[in-house]
């Protein structure tokens, strides 16, 4: 999806970005930060992140024909990808296993606050106790995950 189109020069959007394999790039809806890795779209499964200089309202319009909750292909460390149907965290642990990998955590934010699952009850244990579980992944939220290699 072609980002322009969505968010044009809104003055109030300083950047949007995305982090993959290679590490962090951005689209800025100002042309002062050239010098940085940049992207003009988004595909399926592409989470993002958006930092605003203000409080704002966001609408993204989102094909809602595609609903897979099937994860895109993932790299060891670090993943930030996006499900684009209702899924439960212990159906993503398996599919990470099935691409050969093992979830130490997932992270999402909710209404301004981080929830998450660690399916290890030993470190789950460690993270405090007020920090919302995640059982359930809504379509179109991004997940902030680390896998490693098993």
């Amino acid at each position: 999806s072609d980002l322009y189109f969505h968010f044009g020069t809104r003055s109030e959007i300083d950047y949007l970005s995305k982090f993959d394999e290679i590490g962090w790039s951005y689209y800025f809806v100002s042309e002062t930060n050239a010098h940085l890795d940049r992207f003009k779209t988004l595909t399926s499964q592409e989470a993002f992140w958006v930092k605003t200089n203000s409080a704002t309202s966001i609408t993204l319009a989102i094909d809602s024909s595609v609903t897979t909750t099937t994860l895109p292909a993932l790299h060891s460390g670090w993943n930030l990808v996006g499900i684009a149907g209702d899924s439960v965290a212990t159906d993503i642990v398996d599919q990470a296993s099935t691409q050969g990998f093992e979830v130490l955590n997932i992270w999402t934010m909710r209404n301004g606050d981080w929830s998450v699952y660690i399916p290890d009850a030993t470190i789950d244990a460690e993270i405090l106790a007020e920090t919302p579980r995640i059982t359930n992944i809504d379509a179109d939220q991004g997940i902030w995950m680390k896998v490693e290699s098993k």
